[in-house]
């Protein structure tokens, strides 16, 4: 919410009644903690503190009323755990933890003195629910978050592909909400989808024979043979579009080799790569853990998007690990997500981890090429280089057997 500080003029510098003090750290909301800065400091009527910038309740009605409006409805319906009072909604919009002042906030609400507009939204005998209500299952909410993702998909694929602003605006917003979710452990809370792994990190490669010169090559030369393809060869792939070579690779020996499909009697040869240094990845596993997230502010313009994006984040990781159909252009989406990722977000990620759908429990490493501006890549004979180095003797294995399992109907 754009408030500019001529606004903040317009109210009294310091309010009338002690009893309608409150300071800074006192309210959670971060975007109102920001317009507090430089205001008079009071001895507040909550914590009692005297050392902090202050504002009144009067104030705050002014201040949150269209904020209200926007994001709550008055509720005609019986009383539910859906519904609240005033005094409710307004602890709930500028946290505030204190019944007391929450109300007199909302006593303001209820006048023509709080209410600007002087109509009857704000009444003391009214109760208020959120416009967007919670799904009655996760099924419902799923689809309706699914289909804003299928949309940018949509618009991906079928109408404007390489420079796409309502795709950069989505991933922005969602990726932005992704990096903030924490997981608290039993010794610390750590950042849920951000995670780091150290040189000297073992990876897994695999790769089908597909005749015996091939194999030599495997053997002899695995850097070469098991790496990632050349930019000439590099084909269209769960994060990468045909000519943009990506390393991928697994966590264990069984996962590489159900990544790369074998049937019975074919020869796989794996090798193990070790990281040449410490590699940041965004961990989609993460999303999978019970993780937290900072409160989201009401007064910023962005709300009713960004709560969407982060309540999807619960679905993102089986939507971007399912399983997809022959037809390529099912990959756009995550291609254009595996590009954000890379060039455009503040992390400067290394790479990308998700779970493997081949084998249950694995999980699938992308690593992103080293070269990280265009002046790289327009030298002649270019070719991309990874963190990564071959590591022991590469191991061929012929596929003797296939486990399958499903819901059978």
């Amino acid at each position: 919410m754009n408030i500019k500080r001529t606004l903040l003029e317009e109210f009294p510098p310091a309010p009338i009644d002690p009893n309608e003090i409150i300071c800074v750290k006192c309210i959670g909301d971060v975007v109102l903690k920001r317009l507090m800065n430089g205001r008079s400091k009071e001895i507040c009527s909550v914590c009692g503190s005297g050392e902090n910038f202050c504002v009144d309740a009067y104030f705050l009605a002014k201040i949150s009323q269209d904020v209200i409006r926007k994001n709550f409805k008055i509720c005609t319906k019986v009383p539910s755990e859906n519904n609240f009072h005033l005094r409710e909604i307004v602890s709930k919009v500028i946290q505030i933890k204190d019944e007391r002042f929450s109300q007199i906030v909302a006593s303001y609400l209820e006048t023509s003195e709080g209410n600007s507009k002087g109509d009857q939204f704000f009444c003391k005998s009214y109760s208020y629910s959120a416009l967007t209500l919670p799904f009655k299952s996760k099924r419902k909410e799923q689809d309706y978050l699914q289909e804003q993702w299928d949309a940018i998909a949509l618009s991906l694929t079928h109408r404007q592909r390489y420079f796409n602003d309502e795709a950069a605006r989505y991933f922005e917003l969602l990726f932005d909400e992704a990096v903030k979710t924490e997981h608290k452990g039993l010794f610390k809370v750590a950042l849920a989808t951000v995670t780091i792994l150290k040189a000297g990190f073992i990876f897994y490669r695999a790769r089908k024979v597909e005749n015996q010169a091939d194999k030599g090559e495997m053997q002899k030369f695995p850097d070469r043979a098991l790496g990632a393809p050349p930019k000439e060869r590099a084909a269209h792939n769960r994060m990468n579009s045909s000519g943009v070579p990506l390393f991928y690779a697994a966590s264990d020996r069984n996962t590489s080799i159900a990544e790369v499909r074998p049937s019975i009697g074919d020869e796989v040869a794996i090798c193990q790569f070790q990281s040449e240094r410490a590699l940041k990845f965004f961990d989609f596993c993460g999303l999978n853990m019970h993780r937290s997230h900072p409160l989201l502010s009401y007064f910023i313009d962005d709300y009713a998007e960004r709560k969407d994006r982060r309540n999807f984040l619960a679905y993102l990781h089986e939507t971007i690990a399912h399983p997809v159909t022959s037809e390529p252009s099912r990959y756009i989406v995550t291609q254009a997500m595996a590009e954000y990722l890379r060039y455009k977000h503040k992390e400067n990620f290394d790479g990308i981890i998700f779970k493997s759908v081949q084998h249950s429990g694995g999980i699938n490493y992308v690593i992103f090429d080293e070269s990280r501006s265009h002046k790289d890549v327009t030298k002649l004979n270019w070719q991309p280089s990874f963190a990564v180095k071959a590591k022991g003797k590469t191991e061929i294995v012929t596929i003797s057997k296939i486990q399958y399992s499903g819901n059978w109907i």
